[in-house]
């Protein structure tokens, strides 16, 4: 309930970056994916690609002692 109807409004300009934000709205994009009542050969694509470009983006910044800097 937070994640998916909360917080995507209480949280929006209150990281020190809005990358974090936007990373935090991709995650419930791929959440809402997942939700759906019926998911289609096509979703399960778009969930898979999703989930990928996720992890890769959190790599990326969520560890910045292992990489330079986050690029959005």
């Amino acid at each position: 309930m937070w994640s998916l109807f909360i917080a995507p409004s209480i949280l929006r300009g209150r990281f020190p970056d809005d990358h974090y934000y936007e990373h935090f709205c991709s995650l419930v994009k791929i959440l809402n994916l997942c939700l759906q009542f019926e998911i289609s050969e096509a979703d399960i694509d778009e969930i898979e690609s999703e989930i990928r470009k996720w992890v890769v983006d959190y790599e990326r910044c969520v560890f910045p002692f292992l990489f330079q800097k986050c690029e959005g």
